[in-house]
């Protein structure tokens, strides 16, 4: 085992497989079966397809939710945290939920690995907004804001919904008591973007019950 390498690397966040390759001593012939053992022995850490980080990395770690955010916008890209992860995170659900969704530019995917389960949702380009700019140790990754969290939750739930009215949406279990008047002007601003009927009625449905 190249102990050497593996010292490299684990001071980095993430690595992928091209970078290891242009770590590693050129003479080494058995690069393949290097990344095939470390993985099976815990060195390695695959996130998704060539893309890594290490034990001893993440052991290290002290932030690493912090960390788990940014590898989302590494696993699929582009890509914003956005729906029930956020949502949750700003005490808008009253039920727990687990995993990390976001919303892609490209198509659905899930994606699982030793920080979680990744889901991500397509969303048409003019929809593709409504996110900031987070760091994590000098690197940016994007989340949504409040607003645009319930949008998208909203935006791809109202499939589910045959009917729309305060019933259905009350059983959503939503607590938004900390939405500003500012965040529901932001809310209808993505409503006039997408032009749908249905989240017009969704968001009427909202207001009666949320807003006093």
């Amino acid at each position: 085992m190249n102990t050497k390498l593996i010292e490299k690397i684990s001071r980095l966040p993430v690595i992928t497989k091209a970078n290891l390759r242009l770590l590693q001593d050129n003479k080494d012939t058995s690069f393949d079966y290097n990344i095939r053992m470390w993985l099976k022995n815990g060195v390695l850490i695959k996130l998704k397809n060539g893309l890594y980080t290490t034990r001893n990395f993440l052991e290290a770690e002290k932030d690493v939710q912090g960390f788990s955010e940014y590898v989302s916008s590494l696993l699929v890209q582009p890509s914003y945290l956005s729906r029930e992860y956020v949502m949750q995170k700003a005490n808008m659900l009253t039920e727990a939920t687990y995993g990390y969704t976001a919303i892609t530019g490209k198509g659905t995917e899930t994606i699982i690995n030793r920080l979680g389960n990744y889901y991500y949702s397509y969303m048409k380009a003019p929809l593709f907004t409504g996110y900031r700019r987070q760091e994590y140790n000098g690197q940016y990754y994007y989340v949504a804001s409040s607003a645009k969290a319930l949008f998208d939750c909203l935006y791809f739930k109202k499939r589910l919904m045959a009917n729309i009215n305060e019933t259905i949406i009350s059983e959503l279990r939503f607590n938004l008591d900390e939405l500003t008047k500012k965040d529901y002007e932001e809310f209808e601003g993505y409503l006039s973007i997408a032009k749908s009927i249905k989240m017009d009625r969704i968001y009427r449905a909202l207001k009666k019950i949320y807003v006093h």
